[in-house]
């Protein structure tokens, strides 16, 4: 599916993908260049209090942030059953420009507020390529079943006025409620693909906010675990379970083996 990366939906999913990720990068660098030309230490007494400007300047571009969250996974929703093929490039073509976006915001942030200050926002990057790696994975999945989410909406919606009609009669309200079920199977990959590409999102720009250690190491595990579900859901593990696809289910959960092998160093012993 993704061979041909000068098809026009590759193409004007990753422009879209660039400039926007552009577009928050750089108005991070700018706010940060501004919170270093502000920010300063009181001293007095002998005690030193660092003023700490960071989360009260970034506080209107973190809730325009979050807004920004809340409208991607509001496209995705409404994009998918109609425009999959460009919603899944847009998630394969961040899934591979969101280590640079990050890198580069962490460094320039490191600059401005100081590596003993802010050296925790180095832990953004593991969930960043945590999530890279399932996100491009789940865009990958989905191409098998991408066929069921035309007229998604269409069908959860008749199956719904099906289940009401058929109040009384056993058999088909039975084989109404069955059909309904299949598509909120489905429709859990929207879900999925919504989890996966938000986290991966905040793990690309989680500096934007300063966090202790704790936080900072919080942060960076819940994003992890909501991108695995993402990842799964996004797969879909929900669709398999319905169907009892024991085989694809396993596939699924391949690439998290294939990493934990790797990055432990497992072999698989020879006989």
């Amino acid at each position: 599916m993704f061979d041909n990366i000068f098809s026009v939906e590759s193409i004007v999913s990753l422009a879209i993908t660039i400039t926007v990720s552009f577009a928050v990068t750089f108005k991070i660098i700018k706010l940060n260049l501004t919170i270093k030309n502000k920010s300063h230490t009181i001293k007095g007494d002998g005690n030193s209090i660092e003023h700490n400007e960071f989360n009260i300047v970034m506080k209107e571009t973190q809730g325009e942030f979050r807004n920004l969250s809340l409208l991607l996974g509001g496209i995705i929703i409404l994009l998918l059953p109609y425009c999959g093929s460009f919603v899944n490039y847009f998630l394969y073509n961040f899934s591979r420009i969101a280590p640079y976006f990050c890198v580069v915001g962490i460094v320039f942030t490191l600059w401005a507020r100081g590596f003993s200050n802010r050296f925790f926002d180095c832990f953004y990057i593991v969930p960043t390529l945590f999530n890279v790696y399932f996100a491009s994975r789940a865009a990958e999945n989905s191409y098998y079943f991408m066929s069921h989410f035309d007229g998604l909406y269409d069908r959860i919606l008749s199956s719904f006025v099906s289940i009401l009609f058929s109040a009384g009669k056993f058999e088909y309200f039975s084989n109404s409620i069955f059909y309904f079920l299949e598509q909120i199977a489905i429709f859990s990959s929207v879900i999925g693909f919504v989890t996966v590409s938000v986290m991966l999102l905040y793990a690309t720009f989680g500096y934007i906010k300063q966090r202790s250690f704790s936080s900072a190491l919080t942060f960076a595990l819940k994003n992890c675990i909501w991108g695995f579900i993402g990842y799964l859901t996004a797969s879909g593990i929900v669709w398999g379970l319905f169907y009892g696809q024991n085989q694809y289910i396993a596939s699924i959960f391949e690439p998290a083996i294939q990493l934990i092998t790797s990055l432990f160093n497992i072999r698989t012993p020879l006989y």
